[in-house]
């Protein structure tokens, strides 16, 4: 990871906003994609951003973990708030 970091916030510092827009729509699309993916797999699963924010889950996710599905969308709850204490660290460690 330490040799990949450099470059990534090189190439992540140089993007224009147009490029920005461009990675957005992307996500946009990707949420789209993965709507049809959970509701027709019908398991727990989640789609979250590099920062931890929740933006998709399906209905049996909110189920397993136990809070509204309305939750899950659009950033109002984090990977990090449902995970243990010890599991946060690890998944925070494996990213730096």
């Amino acid at each position: 990871m330490g040799l990949f970091r450099p470059t990534f916030r090189q190439v992540a510092q140089s993007l224009t906003d147009i490029d920005l827009i461009l990675v957005e729509e992307g996500f946009e699309r990707l949420l789209l994609d993965y709507d049809r993916i959970f509701t027709a797999l019908r398991i727990p699963a989640c789609l979250w951003r590099r920062t931890g924010e929740i933006y998709k889950g399906n209905r049996e996710f909110a189920e397993l973990i136990n809070v509204p599905f309305d939750k899950l969308r659009n950033g109002q709850l984090c990977i990090y708030e449902i995970m243990t204490e010890e599991s946060t660290v690890n998944y925070w460690e494996v990213r730096e």
